[in-house]
């Protein structure tokens, strides 16, 4: 079992999406899965709402908004990360893998 991993799908709706993974992961992927065209990433030391951007033709870039930011939020019970509105495209499926590097938030 590996509790610093976690792996999942979300549907992308156009607005933002809360993950909770209970605890604020070091690095990020998402891959759109319905169109098999994008993929982010995020790790920590990146600037919240940025990621890296490449995709299908292999063409690299930096989101510089509506990407990921670390989310702890006690008032909603959400400890996590937000999807932007860029990569939550609307009716689409988003995989996502989540790591952190020990225990913690």
């Amino acid at each position: 079992m590996f509790p610093n991993v976690k792996v999942g799908e979300v549907s992308g709706t156009g607005n933002t999406v809360l993950v909770n993974l209970g605890w604020q992961p070091d690095y990020i992927e998402t891959i759109n899965l319905t169109d098999k065209d994008q993929m982010y990433k995020f790790h920590s030391g990146m600037s919240a709402g940025t990621a890296i951007d490449i995709n299908k033709a292999g063409s690299i870039a930096e989101l510089a908004s509506e990407g990921f930011t670390l989310v702890n939020n006690a008032t909603d019970n959400v400890c996590g990360f937000k999807i932007g509105t860029t990569i939550s495209e609307s009716s689409k499926r988003i995989a996502y893998l989540a790591v952190r590097n020990g225990p913690g938030n």
